[in-house]
């Protein structure tokens, strides 16, 4: 799947992490205050050099399976769950609020942040291979 920007900014792929995986950092500002939204867990295909300029809308990665997405640390599309692949790739949105210091103050929900609203499939909960999960 294509990630897109959440806003205006500038992004910069980040060295590889043992939790977040292949990542990307999203530098914007809300009110004036630095924000950073982190896009973990995307495929290596989305690496590049430097800081880019977006606007928001624009694609800047493919979600992935890197780092702790998936089986024990790995990455896997060859079992089956009720009959179909199963596949982790999928995408850690965070944000991080940044304080005068440059140094992180706050956690903040994606959803609240860019007033999504969230819609669940089925609007239920599903129960996928033994786990319950929400399928969004």
């Amino acid at each position: 799947e294509r990630l897109i920007a959440i806003a205006d900014g500038t992004i910069e792929f980040r060295p590889y992490s043992s939790t977040w995986g292949h990542h990307i950092y999203l530098y914007f500002k809300i009110g004036g205050v630095t924000h950073i939204a982190v896009y973990a867990h995307i495929d290596k295909s989305s690496s590049f050099s430097g800081l880019r300029t977006v606007k928001k809308g624009d694609i800047i990665g493919t979600a992935g399976c890197s780092g702790n997405a998936g089986n024990n640390d790995a990455c896997w599309r060859d079992s089956l769950c009720h009959g179909k692949v199963a596949v982790q790739d999928h995408l850690h949105l965070e944000i991080l609020k940044i304080d005068i210091g440059g140094t992180i103050d706050a956690r903040l929900d994606p959803v609240s942040v860019c007033g999504w609203t969230v819609t669940y499939h089925d609007d239920s909960s599903q129960d996928v291979c033994g786990k319950e999960t929400q399928l969004i």
